[in-house]
């Protein structure tokens, strides 16, 4: 028999964490969760001498290129990523980041881990790992 009282408790404290993290990055963060998940994939796929097509990023982020669109407008109108059509295929668009976009990205992880540090000392090693041990089996690598 599933307890309602401890799903209702679970659901809240996931909220309540979430909002509590959410709020602190945004403090320390100029870019919104969207917009940092695209720069970060652009990022992990520099390499890639072609750029990345709005397609993949929206793959990527499990939502429509339609919802993409305006985060990639957004990030090149802030100066953070540049569109190059394709050569032979004008319609088919990449992206790549600018400089201005990795000195942001650089900046952001650099917050980021200073929050994720606070919270590691507040939490304490063995509660760390087992707040990990946690997440990595409800949410398992694919």
């Amino acid at each position: 028999m599933i307890n309602k009282e401890l799903i209702k408790q679970f659901a809240d404290a996931v909220k309540k964490g979430g909002q509590y993290n959410l709020m602190r990055l945004r403090a320390v963060s100029p870019l919104r969760p969207g917009e940092y998940a695209l720069l970060s994939y652009l990022w992990d796929h520099r390499d890639n001498k072609d750029g990345v097509k709005i397609s993949d990023i929206s793959k990527f982020m499990n939502v429509t290129p339609p919802t993409v669109t305006p985060i990639v407008s957004r990030m090149e109108k802030q100066g953070f990523i540049r569109r190059v059509s394709g050569k032979c295929d004008r319609r088919v668009v990449n992206l790549f980041l600018t400089q201005e976009g990795i000195d942001n990205l650089q900046t952001c992880n650099k917050k980021r881990e200073e929050v994720f540090s606070e919270i590691v000392e507040y939490l304490g090693e063995n509660d760390t790992k087992e707040l990990i041990r946690i997440l990595n089996r409800i949410a398992p690598d694919e």
